[in-house]
């Protein structure tokens, strides 16, 4: 069964995000608004938040759930309440609820004080998370404006990275979500039951609101703790500052409280979906699943067999783990000999790291890389026992060179209800061989007569066929065991120099009334002017 919880918080900054600054809303009613009706009836599952703003609807079967609010006076909810798909297997899904107010709410007794502070992976084993800051001085996690760090170097300007730190994000050490952080009041190095404890946001952040003034001792729970919608490597992880001791003072917040945690000798990162191809990763922007990452050892920019390797995860994110870091500190023989690398493995390690070249390899031919550049590996310094973050953007159908002339690309979604509409948490479908019908006998055919180019989807759904002759027409048609086609046979019709988009549905259940596979659908070809950006008017038609 599913959980779906999250945070009910006053959105300081006004950014969407719950991070640092923000302040977390307690004794607010949530409630899953089955009826859509904005208030909770007899029937519908009701929570009221915690001291630190959290909610939690555990045991939930699959199905698609929307969580109202009652806003609390002064208030404006921000967060849109949009429906959230849940599968019903035992995972967590997140869903904070942002609200604006003109006066903030008044959480902290003048008897008590908070914590706050971010977990972040401690890529170069120091303990402290870097933080970034707008050009007003501002605390951001990131926004479209040029982004600072604490010495006051440009990190990144709203046209992309600056060629400096093209490899990271804008904050270089990655925050973590989900990372279970407690109060070990009896310092016994375990989370028991009375002890206070909070899982950190999307964003990476958690805090502890009205706590008594007096001294805490703050630690990440570990996996054997078995603390519910916990992030699933928190068992490769080692923490790099805790416990921490923190005083809090009454009717104050001790802020910055960040804990570190890296997997060590590794790189990791995401592969994003950079909708809008500026080369940036955006709030908006999601992960590409199956994805391969892997150490260009040879240089040649093909994934060889041999090479270290992986493939992203559904959210987009990776790692690498098991890196050789080694540069001598591992012999007491090495450093005896050479008293300089032990002096720069102590106050600079990252001048002696071993650089590892990473690249990934594109989804689809349709998929063009935004950044780092195609074709180019980013060579990410990993200290011994640290880590190192390297992120691929790539964009479909939104640079010049990836929609290219005479061509027809597209993507196959698993229409669930059958209806031949593309709708919100309808996936995309892995798997799906596409085909051109050549003489429009409704099955591929593949033999010495006669062999019609086919495209698999991949990951995402995506497929494509391209150098096709022009002017021409083409019959697409699907072949997928135990599926049904829910949109009509496509005819395309290209002219010279065109191109066409296709979204395509199928589903396990047969439409009713059953698609008439004879009956073909004119799609017309768009102009691919000088490899101009290929932007359709209202998006990919549904054929």
């Amino acid at each position: 069964m599913s959980t779906l919880n999250g945070t009910t918080f006053n959105d300081i900054n006004r950014n969407g995000i719950f991070d640092a600054g923000d302040v977390a809303l307690p004794n607010v009613t949530v409630f899953l608004d089955t009826n859509g009706n904005g208030s909770p009836e007899a029937l519908e599952q009701v929570r009221v938040t915690d001291i630190n703003g959290f909610y939690s609807f555990p045991n939930l079967a699959a199905g698609n759930f929307l969580v109202g609010q009652i806003v609390p006076p002064g208030f404006t909810r921000t967060t849109l309440a949009t429906p959230v798909t849940l599968t019903g297997a035992a995972d967590a899904t997140t869903v904070n609820i942002a609200n604006t107010g003109a006066v903030a709410p008044v959480v902290v007794p003048s008897l008590t004080g908070n914590i706050s502070g971010a977990v972040f992976v401690d890529n170069n084993l120091q303990g402290l998370y870097n933080y970034a800051y707008d050009d007003k001085g501002n605390l951001v996690t990131y926004n479209n404006t040029n982004v600072y760090d604490v010495n006051g170097n440009l990190v990144v300007n709203p046209n992309g990275f600056s060629s400096q730190t093209q490899v990271y994000d804008p904050l270089v050490d990655a925050t973590l979500p989900r990372v279970p952080v407690y109060i070990d009041l009896n310092n016994d190095g375990f989370l028991n039951a009375n002890e206070p404890r909070t899982l950190s946001n999307e964003a990476g952040f958690y805090n502890f609101n009205a706590l008594p003034a007096g001294s805490y001792l703050l630690r990440i729970a570990q996996p054997a703790d078995k603390v519910d919608g916990a992030i699933s490597i928190l068992g490769d992880v080692q923490t790099t500052n805790t416990p921490l001791v923190v005083d809090v003072f009454a009717g104050s917040t001790t802020n910055k409280v960040d804990l570190g945690l890296v997997v060590p000798n590794s790189v990791y990162g995401k592969v994003i979906n950079d909708r809008n191809g500026n080369g940036v990763p955006e709030a908006n922007e999601p992960g590409i699943n199956g994805i391969t990452v892997f150490l260009d050892s040879n240089g040649n920019n093909v994934f060889d067999l041999g090479e270290k390797s992986t493939v992203s995860a559904a959210d987009g994110a990776y790692i690498i783990k098991g890196l050789n870091t080694n540069v001598g500190q591992e012999s007491n023989a090495t450093l005896a000999q050479n008293p300089y690398l032990a002096y720069q493995l102590l106050v600079d390690p990252l001048s002696v790291a071993k650089t590892f070249p990473v690249t990934s390899v594109p989804p689809t031919t349709a998929y063009v890389r935004t950044s780092p550049t195609p074709g180019a590996t980013i060579d990410a310094p990993v200290i011994p026992g640290g880590s190192a973050q390297a992120n691929f953007l790539y964009t479909f159908a939104q640079t010049p060179t990836a929609v290219l002339r005479d061509s027809i690309t597209g993507f196959v979604f698993n229409d669930l209800n059958s209806d031949g509409i593309l709708q919100p948490g309808e996936p995309n479908q892995a798997g799906v061989q596409v085909y051109l019908d050549f003489n429009n006998n409704g099955k591929r055919d593949n033999d010495t007569s006669l062999v019609e180019p086919a495209s698999v989807t991949d990951a995402s759904g995506s497929f494509g066929f391209f150098n096709l002759t022009t002017p021409g027409d083409y019959i697409v048609r699907t072949t997928s065991s135990g599926k049904f086609p829910t949109t009509a046979i496509p005819n395309v019709i290209l002219g010279s120099g065109q191109a066409a988009q296709l979204a395509i549905g199928v589903s396990g259940v047969q439409p009713k009334p059953a698609i008439n596979e004879k009956t073909l659908i004119p799609v017309p070809g768009v102009q691919v002017v000088a490899q101009n950006p290929f932007l359709p008017n209202t998006g990919f038609p549904v054929v």
